[in-house]
């Protein structure tokens, strides 16, 4: 009996063992066939030996992504090139505050590169990827053998007792041609909160923005709110370590999105326009820079959200930076190879440069604001074609319609665009006179019908009667 026992136990043992072995065997399998296609797939990525991404980080890859870090959330689709923003509400409703319309398209970077341009959103010729580190988000879009762009948008909090409710956006451009280059950056951001409101935007002292605006300089203005009855998004291009733009445009989406690298703005018009009604924009033109073959350049700005009926705080934040802190958070974003000393970063900050280059290799900044006329290029492939622009008028312009009362912009644009008193409205079509059929006049009457329905109490009935049927008038004719 007891060697019936030990043969048993015996057999149990050797059993036992080989069913370790076996696993082990098994396990040891499993973990080099993981190794191999780890090592396959950095191998695609043009990473060999890397190890998995750990601690919050996303390699490049093609794959829509989303990230959200406090109240704010960024998808990007990187095989449109595009991306959007929206803030969450105390229910964590996400309510968008840029146009998620034909895919994110309507909101673009563009790069000027000596006299071409670039749109960097559904471009075949441009290729993008999308990756994560910690809470930054890269969008990195590579024209090949021309430059690399990237868009990295850093999740912040505006003060110590928010939840993050902010982005820091550095757009890096990196010449990547062989040849000395003027590279030139624009952004247009489309908006959306301010459309179903009486105005657009508001000023920083909560002035409302009711007419497209231009700005060559916002060291007065300071910074902007695209608002609505509960959510409110701030942009902040001055102050700290925000790169300084050449121009900032308040105006209709179809005035930013003409092909002109400037829009035109040398009549004043409401948001709305005969192309587009209700639909405004942002437009951004930062200084031209010369970079060298490798070298790169920052463009630094910040979006604030609010939500719920609270107002941003960014001001608070970027206006609050220490001179040591300014100094010391611009940091490029792009891709440099420490092995190359040629590499330079580039910060433009408040229309400076600095550079860690020798004087004789020094980028340069372009500087057109002491020009009165500008050449307006056409996007790739069009031909170049030039617009008058006068430094006077746009000035003039601002003053009108930024900083006066609204009485008094009113009474300018009654001067200007009121039809007189011994002008007889005629609608015999056969009779209009040829300019009425004109997409200016066509704007000075949907401007003015604006204009007069907003005042209500003193509303002059007859003359909007008499506008409303010569617009209809004309309409008519051009169907016809």
């Amino acid at each position: 009996m007891k060697k019936i026992i030990f043969i048993s136990a015996l057999l149990i043992s050797v059993f036992s063992f080989t069913a370790c072995a076996s696993s082990k065997k098994l396990e040891a399998k499993n973990a080099t066939e993981a190794s191999s296609n780890e090592k396959k797939t950095n191998k695609k990525n043009g990473k060999k030996g890397a190890k998995a991404s750990k601690n919050n980080i996303i390699e490049a890859s093609t794959k829509d992504l989303t990230h959200k870090e406090g109240i704010v959330q960024v998808k990007v689709k990187p095989k449109m090139g595009t991306y959007n923003i929206a803030v969450a509400d105390e229910n964590e409703k996400l309510i968008q505050v840029l146009s998620a319309a034909n895919e994110y398209t309507t909101t673009n970077i563009f790069l000027k590169v000596d006299k071409k341009v670039y749109g960097l959103a559904a471009a075949p010729n441009v290729k993008c990827t999308v990756s994560k580190k910690d809470n930054v988000v890269f969008i990195n879009y590579e024209i090949n053998k021309v430059a690399d762009v990237v868009l990295a948008m850093d999740f912040i909090q505006s003060t110590p007792e928010r939840d993050i409710d902010m982005v820091k956006c550095t757009i890096s451009v990196k010449n990547t041609g062989k040849k000395k280059a003027a590279f030139t950056v624009k952004e247009v951001l489309d908006t959306i909160l301010g459309e179903k409101t009486d105005s657009h935007f508001y000023t920083f002292d909560n002035q409302p923005v009711k007419t497209e605006v231009l700005y060559r300089n916002l060291k007065l203005q300071k910074w902007f709110t695209s608002r609505n009855e509960s959510t409110s998004m701030q942009l902040l291009f001055d102050g700290g370590d925000t790169s300084a733009p050449e121009l900032f445009v308040l105006a209709n989406y179809s005035t930013l999105a003409s092909s002109y690298w400037e829009p035109d703005m040398a009549t004043i018009r409401s948001f709305n326009t005969v192309l587009s009604y209700n639909n405004s924009a942002v437009g951004v033109i930062w200084p031209s820079v010369n970079l060298l073959s490798e070298q790169t350049a920052d463009f630094v700005y910040y979006l604030a959200f609010a939500t719920d009926g609270a107002k941003p705080c960014g001001d608070q934040y970027v206006y609050g930076m220490s001179s040591e802190k300014k100094n010391n958070t611009t940091e490029s974003v792009s891709i440099k190879k420490d092995e190359e000393p040629k590499d330079t970063v580039i910060n433009i900050s408040e229309g400076l440069v600095s550079t860690n280059k020798t004087p004789e290799t020094k980028a340069e900044v372009v500087n057109t604001d002491n020009n009165s006329t500008y050449n307006k290029d056409e996007v790739a492939g069009n031909e170049t074609q030039t617009n008058v622009y006068n430094d006077e008028v746009t000035n003039s312009y601002n003053d009108d319609v930024a900083n006066e009362s609204e009485e008094v912009v009113k009474k300018k644009f009654e001067e200007n665009y009121t039809p007189k008193a011994t002008e007889s409205v005629e609608f015999n079509v056969k009779k209009l006179s040829r300019e009425k059929f004109t997409p200016e006049y066509i704007q000075k009457l949907l401007d003015r019908i604006a204009e007069l329905e907003k005042d209500s109490a003193s509303v002059n009935r007859d003359e909007l009667l008499k506008l409303n049927q010569e617009l209809d008038q004309i309409l008519e004719a051009l169907r016809e």
